[in-house]
């Protein structure tokens, strides 16, 4: 397992809220099928993200950040399926390597996810 602390993106609170404001400068505003409205200030008029967009506009917040995905942790997990699936055989040391970068992957997703329940 990685050593590397990943913290929830959004509190329970802000999930059922489908909310969030930082600092008072970014909000951002869901309507869970909808679109998504960012606003610079509180109280100031939002851009609407149509939920078409959101994708792209999640691919581009992740995108070179600590708490994004790399090209070796998706790599890892396509390796996995095949060793496990008996497709390639493995070294120990390689599939160390495998279970570490899909371990910090899993991390990573699990902080996107909303609380259990919510």
């Amino acid at each position: 397992m990685s050593d590397e602390t990943i913290t929830p993106a959004l509190t329970p609170g802000e999930w059922e809220a489908h909310s969030m404001n930082r600092s008072g400068r970014v909000g951002i505003f869901a309507t869970p099928g909808s679109h998504v409205s960012v606003v610079d200030e509180i109280g100031a008029e939002g851009v609407g993200i149509p939920a078409r967009d959101c994708h792209a506009l999640a691919a581009l917040c992740l995108h070179g950040q600590p708490f994004g995905f790399t090209r070796d942790m998706a790599g890892a997990i396509g390796a996995l399926i095949e060793i496990v699936s008996g497709q390639r055989p493995a070294t120990v040391a390689e599939l160390r390597e495998h279970v570490l970068n899909a371990d910090a992957a899993a991390a990573r997703i699990t902080a996107l996810l909303p609380p259990d329940g919510a």
